[in-house]
């Protein structure tokens, strides 16, 4: 690998490239994240990397596999009226299915890392209550 973070780019390229028609924006840590322009944001979708697993060296300890995970999420604001909701049902699931379709098993192209695989998938509702997420995890080996 030449970039620690390359998976999370090329994640959010395939979302852009893919389903930028669909969502209101794709971000990650390296994009520009302001909280009050997010707010109004109707479907977003979010990289985010959790967590990663170390497993075995080769080279006499010189490299190391590790298992990145990354979360890609799916943001909708809160329905407010019974056509909203509606929207939401029908939106929803559409969308996290294109997105599981474009990610699984995809090979991004990044050196020293294999395709990615969903391995876990979770939804929630914000704090605030302002927000739908519904989120999975996608895991890749890479040699680093």
């Amino acid at each position: 690998m030449n970039d620690y973070f390359a998976v999370g780019m090329a994640i959010e390229a395939v979302l852009r490239d893919n389903m930028g028609d669909k969502l209101d924006g794709v971000y990650s840590p390296f994009t520009v994240n302001d909280p009050a322009v997010l707010k109004q944001k109707a479907v977003t979708a979010h990289v985010n990397l959790l967590p990663s697993e170390f497993g075995n060296d080769s080279g006499n300890g010189a490299r190391q596999a590790e298992t990145q995970r990354w979360q890609v999420l799916l943001c909708f604001k809160t329905p407010t009226t019974r056509e909203q909701e509606q929207i939401l049902r029908e939106k929803a699931g559409a969308l996290v299915l294109q997105m599981r379709g474009l990610l699984q098993g995809a090979n991004l192209g990044v050196v020293g890392a294999k395709p990615l695989k969903a391995v876990a998938n979770h939804a929630y509702l914000s704090e605030d209550c302002r927000f739908w997420i519904f989120a999975t995890t996608y895991a890749v080996v890479c040699v680093v």
